[in-house]
């Protein structure tokens, strides 16, 4: 829960290279521990996200293309 809530945290562009080291450090442990990938819940709505370290490695069972019209972000401050 916590690495998903790194990975989804929305860090500033002008820092977004210092704000990422420590997901991207977790990442790269899990994946030299032997995952293949991390599950996080999506920032955006109420789906999950999918990191495959090596994607080559999955197997797609069924495909879907969308034709994305329109993008609706909104934030609550804490």
């Amino acid at each position: 829960e916590k690495l998903g809530e790194e990975l989804t945290r929305p860090v500033l562009p002008r820092s977004a290279a210092i704000d990422y080291i420590p997901s991207q450090y977790l990442c790269e442990f899990i994946k030299k521990i032997g995952f293949h990938g991390v599950i996080y819940r999506s920032s955006v709505s109420e789906g999950i996200n999918l990191a495959l370290f090596d994607p080559t490695l999955a197997t797609p069972i069924s495909t879907s293309q969308y034709n994305v019209s329109r993008v609706s972000v909104e934030v609550q401050l804490k």
